[in-house]
């Protein structure tokens, strides 16, 4: 239970600026704004990986336009991509390095 309530913390968070992207141009790992060692990583195969130092977790994604969907746990969230930032509904900022 505590797993799922954090990958819904994480995927929230993240979420609105989280990924966008089917293509390669958008994969690549994003890093939170406050803690680096904090990042969602977009794969080529429409994977992403959510690394919170203590906590790996893994779902799907999908990008239309500037809007991304991630999918984890049985759990959807949206956010927004422009370039190397993902916005997330929190207004978080997630930057590709």
């Amino acid at each position: 239970m505590r797993l799922r309530t954090t990958a819904l913390i994480i995927v929230i968070s993240m979420l609105m600026m989280l990924f966008t992207g089917c293509g390669s141009n958008h994969t690549g790992k994003y890093y939170h704004e406050e803690d680096e060692s904090f990042y969602i990583e977009l794969k080529d195969n429409n994977v992403f990986t959510v690394n919170r130092g203590d906590t790996v977790l893994e779902g799907e994604y999908e990008i239309e336009g500037e809007d991304i969907t991630l999918s984890l746990m049985g759990m959807k969230s949206w956010g927004k991509i422009y370039g190397k930032i993902i916005v997330d509904p929190d207004g978080t900022f997630w930057t590709k390095k």
